[in-house]
């Protein structure tokens, strides 16, 4: 398991890594379900919560690759094709 102490910048990745895309196409896909899922749950509950579920979702994301690294290329195949 990596140690986020010995390097202070580690942390940052656990939010910069939910922008990273592999191309035009992922990216895209991901604004549109963001825009349609985002719209509905902002509406609802406001937009604060949806940054903060976002956000939540980025680090928990992020975090469960930390935990299990020898799975990541199960995990991120979708997003390399």
């Amino acid at each position: 398991m990596l140690d986020l102490t010995e390097n202070p910048k580690l942390v940052s990745t656990l939010i910069t890594s939910a922008f990273s895309h592999i191309d035009i196409e992922h990216i895209v896909s991901n604004m549109i379900g963001l825009y349609f899922f985002g719209y509905n749950i902002g509406r609802i509950f406001g937009p604060e919560y949806l940054l903060r579920l976002f956000l939540a979702g980025a680090m928990g994301c992020s975090s469960l690759m930390l935990i299990i690294p020898d799975k990541q290329d199960i995990y991120t195949m979708t997003a390399l094709k």
